[in-house]
């Protein structure tokens, strides 16, 4: 006969009722990053970018002699906002998603800019990694 739950497994053996060894974890995993872009063109027009994203992980394992379980859940959420002042040009949205592309990785490396039509620029970034096990443990109880 065999009761579990999740804090042990209990089985009949030559003491009696007993408690088998058991494992448990769980931990969690965070990561938020927000970045901000402000552009001015040349000619006074106005462009803000943002970015927003969270990915979050959940584990849970439980290991005992009554079997094992393992639980696991993901969430993640992307947000975007974008924001112009005046009338953009073709060159100026081609310079302006030539620098997207440089600040992001994606532009060549080592190449020089030549965004003319841009007067100046602002970006900030930020990025936040929080990982924590909420618990781990072994028992192992005679009863």
């Amino acid at each position: 006969m065999q009761i579990g739950n999740w804090h042990g497994d209990y089985h009949r053996g030559s003491a009696g009722l007993e408690r088998s060894p058991v494992r448990e974890s769980a931990g969690r995993v965070r990561l938020e990053t927000k970045a901000e872009l402000k552009v001015q063109t040349a000619d006074g027009d106005q462009v803000s970018i943002s970015v927003e994203t969270l990915a979050q992980l959940r584990e849970a394992s439980y290991e005992g002699a009554g079997g094992s379980a393992f639980y696991s859940s993901n969430y993640s959420r992307s947000e975007i906002g974008i924001e112009v002042k005046g009338n953009l040009s073709e060159e100026e949205l081609a310079d302006i998603t030539e620098l997207i592309d440089a600040l992001s990785g994606a532009g060549g490396e080592g190449e020089s800019l030549d965004l003319s039509t841009l007067a100046g620029f602002d970006y900030r970034r930020t990025q936040t990694i929080e990982a924590s096990s909420l618990f781990h443990g072994v028992s192992h109880y005679g009863i």
